[in-house]
């Protein structure tokens, strides 16, 4: 999801992409088949039992009746308007799958269950759109190294990405003071220690992002080798830092013990 609203976006706010289009059109195709997928095994956890439970309508039903079908219905039509907006590009649609995507992440986990919601819902859903418009870039920059046009497609992706950089610190900021309730939560909880792996590997992904703006970008026009490095290197950064943010999906945050 977070890999097609940020094609989407970087097509809005950036540059037209045929690399953006290509791999949003993938990833909406992908979020979509597993959006649906997770109404089976979000149902499937809460009926128990061994696979065979995804072939019980029961199932789906309980699945489709929790948050997680909430989410589900919201973001299977997002996907589908993402990747009919990707197909000839269209603005409106592109901005409208992209809102809807996001909000579909809103309405379940803990921005739909932790208090104040009026802080939480907020903080995640800016949460989400910097990290997507982030995630979403690297590929077509990627691609983009070496063209003419390069050094001006960066520097207005840099131009934006230090603002998604600041919000998205603050942001996590506020998440993690809800989550975690105290510093000792840090060092004690199972939590609190996937947190700080979190923020170990997202301070390594900023620290890099500043070599690309302040250093790489002024010498794209010497050519495109290091900057494609270390683009690369963000990509398994990124992956790192989602990975660590599912895992804590699957841990209790201190405000629920």
């Amino acid at each position: 999801m977070l890999l097609a609203v940020g094609s989407a976006l970087f097509i809005l706010v950036v540059a037209e992409s045929g690399v953006a289009t290509r791999v949003g059109r993938a990833a909406a195709a992908s979020a979509l088949a597993f959006f649906v997928l997770s109404v089976g095994l979000g149902g499937a956890a809460m009926v128990g039992g061994g696979a065979d439970v995804l072939f019980f309508a029961a199932t789906w039903r309980f699945g489709l009746s929790s948050s997680i079908g909430v989410s589900a219905l919201l973001g299977v039509p997002a996907m589908l308007v993402l990747m009919t907006g990707l197909v000839r590009v269209n603005r409106t649609a592109l901005a409208t799958g992209a809102v809807v995507g996001i909000c579909s992440f809103l309405v379940t986990g803990h921005a739909a269950t932790a208090t104040p919601a009026g802080l939480m819902i907020p903080a995640v859903g800016l949460h989400l759109v910097c990290a997507a418009y982030w995630l979403g870039a690297l590929l077509p920059l990627f691609a983009r190294a070496d063209q003419p046009d390069a050094p001006a497609v960066f520097a207005r992706f840099s131009a934006r990405a230090i603002y998604a950089a600041a919000l998205v610190v603050l942001s996590g900021a506020a998440i993690a003071a809800v989550q975690l309730t105290s510093f000792v939560a840090l060092a004690t909880t199972d939590y609190g220690r996937l947190f700080m792996l979190k923020i170990a590997l997202v301070s390594a992904l900023m620290g890099l992002a500043a070599v690309n703006r302040f250093v790489l970008t002024p010498r794209l026009a010497e050519g495109a080798g290091a900057m494609r490095r270390s683009i690369a290197i963000e990509l398994v950064l990124f992956a790192l830092i989602l990975a660590a943010a599912a895992s804590l999906t699957s841990v209790p945050p201190p405000r629920a013990l």
